[in-house]
């Protein structure tokens, strides 16, 4: 699912709140800021140390657009961690220090890549951005050409010095943006037999371990598939081995297979 946090000039969320963010999408961070009329990116963070590290040497005074991520198509590489500079050429698309006029972050999905980024173990959003956002500046400027783009975009673009974002996010009191509720701290509840993390309706057990004098039946449907979360909604679904989800549950699929 990934999340994107937009953090304003002189504010900062707690490092509780960070290191929440990292530990729900524990597969690489990233994060972008403008420095002399120059996007500046560094990716490639695997580990929250090397995070807050990175994070804290970016003066205060500047926005700072963070972004971690869990691995879909191209599995966990440092090379395809966000954000991408928005570029045709492909060393500078995955390096994980550069400097760019214009570079973007992504929190989901976007299905048109996610086969041939398999495939090519790299990024559905690395592609989109290479092919797409490289047309022209129009694509992100223009109000009506922008509601085109996939949801959860933020283009941070420094030769207007100025970022874009698609979709809905939320916003803290010290006015810190989010793309998804995953930076808040969670509380589980644990199956008291094999210590698994309670999903739902669950209580006390899992639905594997719960007691029963029936047959052991899946919560969440009438069938004995695997539970599997969505990429996109992060709602729990049935995997299906023999099914091609990319993914994501039903109702996500259906609208993905709708745009």
């Amino acid at each position: 699912m990934c999340i994107i946090v937009i953090v304003p000039p002189e504010k900062n969320p707690t490092e509780k709140t960070l290191r929440t963010c990292f530990t729900a999408n524990p597969d690489g961070a990233g994060l972008m800021y403008i420095q002399n009329r120059k996007v500046i990116i560094v990716k490639g963070l695997m580990t929250f140390h090397s995070f807050m590290k990175a994070y804290e040497a970016v003066p205060k005074s500047k926005l700072r657009i963070l972004h971690f991520r869990i691995a879909t198509s191209g599995g966990v590489q440092e090379r395809i961690t966000h954000p991408f500079p928005v570029t045709t050429n492909t060393r500078s698309l995955y390096a994980l220090n550069t400097t760019a006029d214009v570079a973007v972050v992504h929190n989901g999905f976007i299905a048109e890549y996610h086969v041939e980024a398999h495939q090519k173990k790299t990024s559905d959003t690395a592609l989109f951005t290479s092919r797409v956002l490289t047309v022209s500046p129009l694509v992100w400027e223009n109000a009506n050409l922008r509601q085109f783009l996939p949801e959860k975009l933020v283009i941070l673009d420094a030769v207007k010095n100025k970022y874009y974002t698609t979709g809905e996010f939320s916003k803290d009191k010290d006015g810190v943006q989010y793309s998804n509720t995953s930076y808040k701290e969670r509380v589980f509840s644990y199956c008291e037999i094999c210590g698994c993390v309670l999903m739902g309706i669950e209580k006390d057990y899992c639905y594997k371990c719960r007691p029963s004098t029936s047959s052991i039946i899946n919560p969440y449907s009438y069938n004995q598939y695997e539970v599997d979360y969505c990429d996109n909604c992060g709602e729990p679904y049935d995997y299906n081995p023999k099914v091609q989800d990319y993914g994501l549950c039903p109702i996500c699929r259906e609208e993905e297979e709708e745009v």
